[in-house]
């Protein structure tokens, strides 16, 4: 069998099935070796040149398929959402006893739950801590809120839902107040410990 092709002078040549002008190398099995990327336009441009360099540096002994992942990137950095140091927070502690606890801080919530577990300090777990050294405190997260009065108002509410048994409970209370103009309500809450 014969095939005819015009080279790049014009002339046409015949060339017998048996010469070699397809390379041996493309009938041979290669393996497919898939690459997850995350998709965007700068990846899909970079990714052509990428995918030759590996050919060459494998001697083209593979086949690169690229699988674009479509997730956002935030996805892919979810170390940098997780804050584990949280601050501004309204946050409650429970007791292996059963005894609970809830409080608000402005300050690193680590720090402030290191304080309530040293014996030597003032605060309620920690008095009851002095009291039962064996018991032992878990910690978590019920709200944040951004400012000084929010979280006291917050942390009121908490106290009145939950009646946690180590915050000196106080009547909290909280009452809308609407103004004849209708524009303004007024949220007040008294704290366990009698703060407004």
């Amino acid at each position: 069998m014969f095939f005819f092709f015009q080279s790049s002078g014009g002339l046409i040549k015949s060339v017998h099935q048996d010469d070699n002008i397809i390379p041996d190398f493309l009938f041979e099995e290669r393996k497919n070796v898939f690459l997850k990327l995350p998709f965007c336009g700068k990846n899909e441009k970079l990714s052509k040149t990428f995918i030759e360099k590996l050919n060459k540096f494998t001697n083209f002994n593979f086949i690169f398929i690229i699988l674009w992942q479509t997730r956002r990137i935030k996805s892919l950095l979810n170390n940098k959402d997780k804050n584990i140091h949280r601050s501004k927070v309204i946050y409650k502690g429970d007791c292996s006893c059963g005894v609970d606890y809830i409080g608000e801080t402005v300050r690193n919530l680590a720090v402030r739950i290191a304080e309530h577990l040293n014996p030597a300090h003032t605060s309620e777990p920690a008095k009851h801590l002095r009291e039962y050294p064996s018991h032992s405190f878990t910690w978590r997260v019920l709200s944040s809120a951004q400012t000084f009065h929010t979280r006291r108002i917050v942390e009121g509410l908490m106290i009145q839902q939950f009646r946690p048994s180590l915050n000196k409970q106080v009547i909290s209370y909280v009452s809308i107040q609407t103004f004849p103009n209708g524009n303004y309500i007024r949220y007040i809450c008294m704290r366990a410990d009698g703060h407004f």
